[in-house]
This record gives structure tokens, C-alpha cells and sequence, in this order.
């Protein structure tokens, strides 16, 4: 064998061992950039989620704010309209002319003692009315079961009294019964009001 055909025959083997050399470098190198452009993909995928996630949890949480503000707000407007409108029921009450009020005081009075007789506190303003509801609850009762007035503990508020037994009181302030209304009511008023 000549030197040529040595050069040529290590040449052509080189040729062959630097093409496989090649393509292997070439799919090792694709290999690795396919692994890293997943990864890249991967981590790209999870960074759009995590932002994904805290955008939706940071509207969520605006949402809930605003909602909790919305209903808080339709509340108070909702509680000053009703306050509104049992003010105005007491204010209406209180104007009602004396014989009037001192019935709806006598049959609350009758309701609230029964039979039993007892002490009737009111406010100083309601006097003039109550000597009256007094004197026809009385009519018919045997004196001990008589109900007076009480004149030194009067009530702060005007209208409606607080009847005292031995063994029980009973609570018919105006401000107690509106309470009371209000509760049974304030459903259907609430729905009429703010109907949804």
C-alpha cells in the first residue's frame, strides 16, 4: 500500500468519523435544545398559571370587596328607610288625638295586667291620658286587683307604659312594640322595599 492510498484511505475514514462525529454533536445539541425549549415551555406554562391564579385571585377578592361594600351600603340605606318609617309610625302615634291613644293604651293595658292588679309607669306628657285608661281598666276589677299609677318612677320616652305586678312586667313602651313590629315585619317590608 502506497503512502497515498494510506492518506486517502485515513482521509475518507476521518471524513466518515468527522460525519458521525457531526451528527451525533447535531442530535445530542437538538436533543438538548428540545429538552430546554420544554423546560422553557414548562416553566413559562407555570409562571402564566401562578400569574394566572394571583390576577383571579386578586379579582375575586376585589369582587368580594366590592360586593361586601355593595350590600353594606344597601343595608344602611335599607335600616335608615325603615328607621324612617317606624319613626314616622311613632311620630303619627304620638299626634293621634288623647281619646284615641288612651284606647290603644287601655287595650294594651288590659292585654299586658289581666286580671291581675299592679302599677302602670308612663311618661309625665302621657299623665292626662293614663289617669283616664287607669279609671276604665279599673271599672269592673275588685279593689285588689286594682292597677295605679306609678308617679315617681316615670319613663324617659313618651308613649306606650310598663306595667309592674308582684310577680311579673310587662314592657308596652311605643319604642318596645315598634321593636317588636319591626321584627315580625321587616322581611316583607324588606322585600317590598328592595325588591331583588
Amino acid at each position: 500500500m502506497s503512502l497515498e492510498s494510506i492518506r486517502k484511505a485515513v482521509l475518507v475514514s476521518s471524513k466518515t468519523e468527522a460525519s458521525h462525529i457531526i451528527s451525533a454533536a447535531k442530535r445530542q445539541s437538538e436533543e438538548q435544545l428540545k429538552k430546554e425549549k420544554e423546560c422553557f415551555q414548562r416553566k413559562a406554562e407555570l409562571l402564566y398559571q401562578t400569574q394566572a391564579k394571583a390576577i383571579e385571585e386578586e379579582y375575586v377578592r376585589q369582587l368580594v370587596q366590592f360586593q361586601g361594600v355593595a350590600v353594606k351600603t344597601l343595608l344602611e340605606r335599607r335600616n335608615g328607610r325603615l328607621r324612617a318609617i317606624f319613626g314616622e309610625a311613632r311620630v303619627r302615634i304620638l299626634a293621634l288625638p288623647q281619646e284615641e291613644y288612651g284606647e290603644i293604651m287601655r287595650r294594651l293595658l288590659e292585654r299586658a295586667a289581666g286580671p291581675s292588679g299592679g302599677k302602670v309607669r308612663f311618661h309625665p306628657l302621657d299623665r292626662e291620658t293614663f289617669v283616664g285608661v287607669i279609671e276604665a281598666v279599673n271599672r269592673g276589677r275588685s279593689s285588689e286587683n286594682y292597677v295605679s299609677l306609678e308617679e315617681n318612677n316615670a319613663l324617659t320616652e313618651q308613649g306606650g307604659f310598663v306595667f309592674v305586678s308582684p310577680t311579673f312586667e310587662v314592657d308596652q313602651t311605643l319604642t318596645t312594640i315598634l321593636a317588636e313590629i319591626e321584627r315580625e315585619l321587616l322581611p316583607a317590608i324588606a322585600r317590598d322595599l328592595f325588591p331583588s
